[in-house]
C-alpha cells in the first residue's frame, strides 16, 4: 500500500499570531512557500501529495503572487467550530481532517504531515499494512514541565478512561482509510471534552486529543506503531529546548523530516528541483550559524540560575 500524503493549511484570521514564527513574517505565504517545498520533497521522493486547504481561492491568489505554480490544492469544508482566541488554533483543524480521512475520499490509505516538513527518502518496507495506523511516538519529550501522572490526568478526562503518559505527535500520521474511521469516532466523542477543559489540560494543541484517541483506538484492539522507531518520522529543533533532543546526524537519515522552528528557512529554500543531499547539505550550513549562539544563551541561563535549556547539536 502507498500511502497517498496531505498538508493542512486553514487560511489564518486577520492578526493571528503564527506558531514557531517570528513577528515581521506573513504566516500565510510563510506557510504556503513552505508547502510549495514539502510538495516538491515528497514529488521527489515518488509520493502523492496535496494541500487541503479551506479557502482555495485565496490561496491561488497567493500561489500566483509569490510565483507559486502547480501546487496540488484541495478545497475542504470544516464545520467544527474552533474559538478564535484557542491557542494553536489552526492545528486543531487537523483533528477533523483524520476524521475525514475515514470516509475514504482521501484515498485507500491517507497520511497527513506538517508543512513543515521534507521528505528525504523512501518510507522503510514493509511500513504499510491494512491493519495499521502509523504514528510518531514523541513520549520522551511530551509536555515539557509536566509530570507522567499530570499528563495521564488530563488524558484521562478526554477519554474517560484510564490513560498512560505516552504522548504522540500531530505532524505525521498514516493508515488504511478503515482505520481512521474507527479512530475518527473516539476524535469526534473527545472533542467537544477538549473545548470545555482544555484551559486545565497540560497541553493545548492537536496531539492532546490525538494522543487520547491513539490510546483508546489501541486499547479497543487498534494497532499503532511508531514512525520514529521505524525511522520514518524524526523531529528536530533548530532552537534551544527544555529537553535535549538527537544531534542532527541521528535523524537526518530519517525518511521525513520535521523541523518546526525552522520555517523561514524553508520558505527561503530555492524553488527550482529538490534533491535530498542539496538540501541535507544548506540545512547543515544554516545550522552551523545557529548553534553557537543557543549554545552561549543555555551557558547564560544556567550561570544565572534560570531554565536549563539544551542547544541543538550537529
Amino acid at each position: 500500500m502507498t500511502p497517498r500524503f496531505h498538508g493542512l493549511l486553514v487560511a489564518p484570521l486577520r492578526d493571528e499570531r503564527a506558531v514557531n514564527l517570528a513577528h515581521g513574517h506573513d504566516p500565510l505565504d510563510v506557510y504556503l512557500r513552505c508547502a510549495a517545498l514539502c510538495w516538491r520533497s515528497f514529488r521527489y521522493g515518488g509520493y502523492e501529495w496535496e494541500l487541503v486547504t479551506d479557502d482555495r481561492d485565496r490561496l491561488l491568489r497567493r500561489c500566483a503572487a509569490l510565483g507559486i505554480a502547480g501546487l496540488p490544492i484541495r478545497e475542504e469544508v470544516f464545520a467544527w467550530e474552533v474559538p478564535g482566541d484557542l491557542r494553536f488554533r489552526s492545528a486543531h483543524y487537523k483533528l477533523e481532517l483524520l476524521t475525514k480521512f475515514g470516509s475514504g475520499d482521501y484515498g485507500d490509505y491517507p497520511a497527513l504531515v506538517d508543512l513543515d516538513a521534507v521528505c528525504l527518502g523512501s518510507l522503510p518496507p514493509g511500513i504499510c499494512s491494512e491493519d495499521a495506523l502509523v504514528g510518531y511516538d514523541l513520549t520522551p519529550v511530551a509536555a515539557a514541565g509536566a509530570t507522567a501522572a499530570e499528563v495521564a490526568a488530563s488524558l484521562a478526562v478526554l477519554s474517560g478512561r484510564d490513560c498512560s503518559a505516552e504522548w504522540w505527535g500531530g505532524e505525521f500520521i498514516m493508515g488504511p482509510a478503515g482505520r481512521f474511521a474507527e479512530l475518527a469516532e473516539h476524535i469526534a466523542i473527545f472533542w467537544p471534552r477538549y473545548l470545555e477543559a482544555s484551559s486545565a489540560m497540560v497541553h493545548v494543541g492537536d496531539e492532546m486529543v490525538l494522543t487520547a484517541a491513539l490510546q483508546v483506538f489501541r486499547g479497543d484492539g487498534g494497532t499503532v506503531e511508531d514512525g520514529a522507531r521505524l525511522r520514518a518520522i524524526a523531529r528536530y529543533w533548530s532552537a534551544r529546548t527544555t529537553q535535549a533532543f538527537p544531534p542532527f546526524r541521528e535523524v537526518e537519515a530519517c525518511a521525513i523530516l520535521h523541523l518546526p522552528a525552522d520555517k523561514p528557512f524553508l520558505a527561503d529554500y530555492p524553488a527550482d528541483a529538490f534533491n535530498p543531499e542539496g538540501f541535507v547539505r544548506s540545512y547543515r550550513r544554516y545550522l552551523r550559524g545557529r548553534i553557537v549562539p543557543r549554545r552561549v544563551a543555555a551557558l547564560v541561563a544556567r550561570f544565572l540560575g534560570g531554565e536549563r535549556g539544551h542547544a541543538p547539536r550537529l
